[in-house]
């Protein structure tokens, strides 16, 4: 499962213009309870370029991964 079809799960029907950093963070501690830090980081770092590129595609208003810092 793609790092994009964790967060879809986890959404539900929310669209990914609502997204906002609070609910990465909120994701982050969820996936954070059930899956090892190096899995996490995977899942962040796979975020990040998710919402660039949707970002750059103009499919979203704002990256809310701008400033994530990413678990180690």
């Amino acid at each position: 499962m793609s790092s994009a079809e964790h967060l879809a799960a986890y959404l539900g029907e929310r669209p990914l213009r609502a997204v906002k950093a609070s609910v990465i963070r909120d994701f982050t501690v969820a996936t954070q309870e059930r899956l090892t830090a190096k899995t996490v980081h995977e899942l962040q770092l796979g975020l990040r370029r998710f919402f660039r590129f949707l970002f750059q595609e103009r499919e979203v208003r704002r990256d809310p991964t701008h400033e994530m810092n990413p678990v180690r």
